[in-house]
This record gives C-alpha cells, structure tokens and sequence, in this order.
C-alpha cells in the first residue's frame, strides 16, 4: 500500500513539475491572453462599475472670500 501511494505521489510530483515548466517557458503566451482578455473587457467593467450621474444645468451663486 506505501508502495503505491509513493508512486501515486511521484507521478503526480513530476506532473507539477512538468506543468510548471510549461507555464515558465510559455510564460509570454499566458501573460499576452491573458492581457487581451483584459483590455477588452476593461471598458465594459468600469462602465458598469460607475454609479449614473446627474450634472446640474445651472449652479448656485458663488460667494467671494
């Protein structure tokens, strides 16, 4: 039983590893796509994000110091 779980843990070990090292070497890839993803929809977030705003016509009197 120790036996399989100690090659179940390696297999899974070297995976890590493996998958790791993809990302690492890939790294550019990743980071551009993810960036893309990003900028189109950033506008879309904000624009949402931003509470509706009413800007008066007309404004009080201004009062001198």
């Amino acid at each position: 039983m120790i036996k399989i779980l100690t090659y179940i843990n390696t297999v899974l070990f070297i995976a890590g590893i493996g998958g790791l090292g993809y990302g690492w070497f890939n790294r550019d890839k990743i980071i551009d796509g993810a960036m893309s993803q990003i900028k189109s929809e950033l506008p879309k977030l904000v624009k949402e994000s931003m509470p509706s705003m009413e800007i008066p016509k007309t404004t009080g009197n201004v009062l001198p110091f």
